[in-house]
């Protein structure tokens, strides 16, 4: 492990995207929630297929900004930004606030803001879950605790802990927890079934790769099994509306001249599961 300090960012380092410009990406890439919140961004995992990565590469391209993907503490973001009764915050989507790199003093300080706002509800999401017994959140019955388990083989995609360790961290954690299978990769159907069922997520998420990153993707009709199965133990299971390319790719490998009129459920479905369970 390298040195936080060498690492990280904090306010005294000039912002190579300002507070707005991490703003507009907040609000642009909301997925399961109302919106994101990004108090910390930035990441270590140099995942081959990060979404946030992308669209962070985009945007500098765009406005000519310096498009590092630095972690980094925004004070402005963890203080300024007010919270609505009812509302489903995912919080940090632009980097992952329990890597390894991140200082405990910022989890804690983003920790103390949510029990400042036990009417909001905010969603904890990382690859690195391990992390999560390192804090006393027992108190804070707004939040779900979870992960990405795209797959369950290790395809060498990412710096991150491999899907193993991640299943392994979230057994037996206390508190809801959801999981997230997104981007989808080829997989075997009883392990990765038998690793949500062990987890006991209150809401499974399965998306699919929406930037042409040539992921080893599993065939529709194995996807189908996967979520008739999900569905037999899990209270929440939503198709995102990524998947519905994911589909489109699979029946046009088969059939060239396939039209497809399936239209899958919207990401709006989750919103509302979480917004009915406070």
């Amino acid at each position: 492990m390298t040195n936080e300090k060498e690492e990280c960012s904090t306010k005294e380092d000039s912002l190579r995207m300002p507070y707005k410009e991490v703003k507009i990406f907040s609000d642009r890439i909301a997925g399961i929630s109302n919106r994101t919140w990004n108090p910390v961004t930035g990441c270590l995992y140099g995942c081959t297929y990060c979404f946030a990565r992308h669209y962070v590469k985009k945007f500098a391209e765009e406005n000519g900004v310096d498009d590092s993907f630095t972690p980094r503490l925004i004070e402005k973001e963890l203080y300024s930004v007010e919270f609505k009764p009812g509302e489903t915050i995912f919080v940090t989507d632009l980097g992952d606030l329990f890597g390894y790199w991140v200082p405990r003093e910022w989890i804690e300080n983003v920790l103390k803001v949510i029990k400042d706002n036990p009417d909001t509800t905010f969603i904890l999401h990382t690859k690195n879950p391990s992390r999560f017994r390192e804090f006393d959140y027992s108190s804070l019955s707004n939040i779900y605790i979870g992960t990405t388990i795209e797959t369950n083989r290790d395809y060498s995609l990412t710096k991150a802990p491999e899907p193993y360790l991640r299943f392994k961290a979230m057994c037996n954690l206390p508190g809801r927890k959801e999981v997230s299978i997104c981007p989808i990769m080829d997989f075997d159907l009883d392990i990765l079934v038998s690793w949500i069922e062990k987890i006991e997520p209150e809401v499974v998420e399965v998306g699919a790769d929406n930037h042409g990153n040539n992921l080893p993707e599993p065939t529709w009709e194995k996807i189908e099994s996967l979520l008739d199965t999900l569905r037999d133990f899990c209270p929440k299971v939503v198709e995102k509306k990524g998947l519905a390319s994911l589909r489109e790719r699979s029946f046009a490998v088969s059939d060239p001249c396939y039209t497809s009129k399936y239209y899958l459920q919207l990401d709006n479905f989750s919103k509302d599961y979480f917004l009915s369970k406070k």
